[in-house]
Parts: structure tokens; sequence; C-alpha cells
């Protein structure tokens, strides 16, 4: 502590900091020399043009660079392995976003996170999710997604444009980013047993969706748009607090299970009747 360092703010070289510029202890004045800031490499300086950048892979000062395909090489271990810049990207800011110590999150007997297979203390791209990760690609896409505890999804989901089945348990979810909307690859999408009230208009882009799994959830309403869903067979939306069901639902003609038990609704569309491929519908307990 500074005693004429009147804001008793310091910079990472421990410099005086008032208002962003150093301030001259020795002089009482304030100079016109920006505060040192400490860069994602932590490097500390006031140059913030050498500041370092994520490569390819997302990580700050890495060298990963893509092909003319998209595609880089990451070690893991004693392997190497071929994937997706846009892949590796949106998981690795995924991790940026979250906390994975085990202080807030899941760990293993040796008190590392449980997906923190080396065990040095970070959870690294190729750990995402767990040893269960290798099964999760084809050809060096991401095209599976699990995950069943407490996270942070964010915009950045938009880089998965490959992910086939999306599936969300018991993270605490209470909203889902808009960028779901850009995943049109999915065919299952599963989010269930979170804290949600609703999810985003954007779903009915998922042209190729074939089964929405969404039960366990607070939902008080479905996208008025939900009847874009032109492929989808499967739609449970099972123990939410749903009062109304759209009457565009009518148009998911390749619909044959339809799940509404357990939820607040009193009436029906009569132009469910249209659901000619329809299979099985339950709605009790409503």
């Amino acid at each position: 502590e500074c005693t004429n360092c009147f804001s008793n703010e310091f910079d990472c070289a421990e410099n005086c900091c008032v208002e962003g510029f150093i301030y001259n202890t020795d002089l009482l004045i304030q100079t016109d020399n920006s505060c040192w800031i400490t860069d994602n490499c932590d490097v500390c300086d006031n140059n913030s043009e050498n500041d370092c950048a994520q490569d390819c892979a997302g990580i700050w000062g890495g060298d990963h660079e893509a092909d003319e395909n998209g595609f880089t090489v990451i070690q893991y271990g004693n392997n190497n392995y071929e994937r997706h810049c846009d892949d590796l990207f949106g998981l690795q800011q995924t991790i940026y976003a979250n906390d994975f110590s085990v202080e807030v999150s899941a760990q293993n007997i040796d008190g590392f996170h449980k997906w923190d297979s080396n065990e040095n203390g970070i959870v690294e791209t190729l750990e995402f999710g767990g040893s269960e990760q290798s099964d999760w690609w084809e050809e060096g896409r991401l095209t599976y997604f699990y995950v069943n505890i407490p996270i942070i999804l964010t915009d950045d989901i938009v880089y998965f444009s490959a992910l086939k089945e999306l599936i969300l348990e018991t993270n605490q979810l209470t909203d889902i980013p808009e960028s779901l909307e850009a995943l049109v690859a999915l065919e299952i999408l599963k989010i269930t047993s979170n804290p949600l009230t609703a999810i985003p208009d954007g779903l009915s882009n998922l042209i190729n969706l074939e089964e929405l799994m969404i039960s366990n959830n607070y939902l008080l309403t479905l996208p008025a748009n939900i009847g874009n869903l032109n492929n989808l067979k499967k739609l449970d939306v099972s123990n939410n607090q749903l009062a109304l069901i759209p009457e565009t639902m009518s148009n998911l003609e390749n619909l044959q299970y339809l799940f509404l038990e357990n939820n607040n609704i009193t009436s029906m569309p009569p132009t469910l009747g249209n659901l000619s491929n329809l299979i099985e519908l339950k709605l009790n307990d409503n």
C-alpha cells in the first residue's frame, strides 16, 4: 500500500493507477502513461498491440493453424488428433466460460475434476465431457455433445455446426442461447431437468430435427412456430407447466410420438386430429 496513491488502485506492475493512467507518487502528478495490464497469456505491459491472440483451437498464445479445410492437429497425451478448428474453438470457449474447479463442479476420488483425465488441474479441450468424448467425433467433426453437470452455455455453441445430437441434462440452465438456431444439422435435441421457462423461437430453424425432448423443465409456452419442424417424429414436453398447445403443432405431419403428460393443459387444438402418422399420444395428468 502506498500512502501517496490516493486511489489505492495498482496495476500488474504495481504502478499507482488513477482512471486508467499511471499516477506518479513521487511527483504527485497524473501522467499520460496507460496503466499496465496482464493479457490472456499472463504478460504484463502497457502495449495492447502485442497482446497475445487465440489460435484456431481457441487457445490463447497457441500455435494451432487451420488447413485449407479448417482442420488442425491437436495433441493429447501421446496421441495426435485431427479435429476441426471450429469445434475445438467452441469447446475451448465453453471451458473458459465455466468454472470447472472441484469446488463448484464434479470431482473424482483423487480430488480432481472428473473430466481432468491427466489430473493436471485443468480441463483441456479433449477432456471436455470425460473419456466418452472420443465417441463424439466423426471424421474430425463434433457430432455429439452430452453434459449432465452444471454448466454455462454460451453463444459459442454456434461453432458446433456439424452437431447431430445435443443432450443437456440437469445443468441448472435458465436459458438457451439464441445461437442454437444455427445448429441446422441437429437431429436429436434433449434438454431435460433444467429450470427453463422458455426455449428460443429460433428452434424452428432446426429443419433436420427428428427428436425434441424438453421434459422436466418449467416451460410455460412453446414457440408458436414449432410447426415448422417438418421432420420431427418425437416430441416430449411432459412434466412442464404448459397451459396451451400451439395450433401450428398440427403441421408436424411426420410426428409419431407426442408426450404432453403432467402439464396444465385444459384443451387441445382440434387440428391435432390431422396428425395422421401419430402412433402414441400421452395426455394424462393435465
